[in-house]
């Protein structure tokens, strides 16, 4: 599968997903999703990632989010709408060309009128990839190793979803504001630069430059330069500083660790090696870890932690796991 087949993929999928959900969609649309959904495991997988994508977004503070993105697109009301009319004027005496005809015009000038709804730009790495992203408005992202980030622009909000890894950004301020989702949070700025590491279980964000807000249900936590929190499913951690060079460290080459838990290393770790590590035992994920390990040289750097915590590195065919000491 081609990557322009794949975002081809997605941008039906989120077209489906809007369709599906503004009321509109008739029993034929419902039948040709059902049939496009089953046609192949790349539709099936677009729109479960769209849904996912979604559902996110809508489980944040309705003022987090622009409402046009919760509209169904222009094409999609204006379809519904002429759809309805149809079948309404087929029971009535036939309308005369010129009627018909003022209509098309009318419908015509509306849609060169209205702007239109974007689909999110998807953007993904792959292990051991780093790339840099500069969008139209000066704005930069940097994507770590093995990470999933879309960005939508509006005319009044520029959104972003982290789904998982790590992303450095560099935000420009133009006023419109800048919103970053992740699955336990949502980032708000203006201008300013900042990274964040997106767990499955919670997110780390760190200020470089200017500050941000970090939002989780109703709790709201402002960030300055050289500070950090961790937002949790349940809650946000208490605001902790942070020296500059560890923010990102990820785009010199390095990672680094201050009170990170064992289960960060790792899951950090495996964005960058072609054989992944496991942890069979939740007490030796959550162990601590105060670190620095160069990229390049990781293994080597992840088994010296054996010389400093109660475990202990076996090697197996599918890669490395990590045992208590004990067993």
């Amino acid at each position: 599968m081609t990557q322009q087949t794949a975002q081809h993929a997605q941008r039906e999928a989120h077209r489906w997903r809007s369709l599906l959900d503004s009321g509109c969609a008739t029993a034929d649309d419902r039948f040709r999703f059902q049939k496009w959904y089953a046609q192949s495991d790349t539709h099936a997988q677009a729109f479960d990632r769209a849904q996912s994508t979604w559902n996110t977004l809508g489980d944040l503070p309705r003022d987090a989010i622009d409402p046009a993105l919760f509209k169904p697109s222009l094409w999609e009301s204006t379809r519904a709408g002429l759809y309805r009319w149809l079948r309404t004027s087929s029971r009535q005496p036939a309308l005369s060309l010129a009627s018909a005809f003022a209509l098309l015009v009318g419908v015509f000038v509306w849609w060169q009128a209205t702007p239109q709804i974007q689909e999110p730009t998807q953007h993904t790495t792959q292990t051991g990839e780093i790339r840099a992203i500069t969008f139209d408005d000066g704005t930069t992202v940097t994507l770590g190793a093995d990470s999933r980030l879309s960005i939508l622009y509006t005319d009044g909000v520029r959104q972003a979803t982290l789904n998982l890894g790590d992303a450095f950004f560099d935000v420009y301020s133009e006023g419109r504001p800048f919103k970053v989702a992740t699955n336990a949070a949502t980032i708000q700025v203006t201008g300013t630069s900042f990274g964040i590491s997106a767990y499955d279980s919670h997110t780390r964000i760190a200020v470089a430059e200017g500050s941000v807000s970090v939002v989780r249900a109703a709790e709201v936590v402002a960030l300055e330069a050289g500070q950090t929190v961790v937002a949790h499913a349940t809650r946000l951690s208490e605001v902790q500083s942070v020296e500059s060079h560890q923010i990102s460290a990820w785009r010199t080459g390095r990672l680094r660790y201050k009170g990170a838990t064992l289960g960060e290393v790792v899951a950090d770790a495996n964005r960058y090696l072609e054989q992944s590590i496991r942890i069979v035992d939740p007490s030796v994920a959550a162990l601590k870890v105060t670190a620095s390990f160069e990229v390049e040289e990781l293994k080597p750097g992840l088994q010296n932690l054996s010389h400093v915590l109660p475990i202990r590195f076996v090697e197996r065919s599918s890669g490395w796991v990590i045992y208590p000491d004990s067993l």
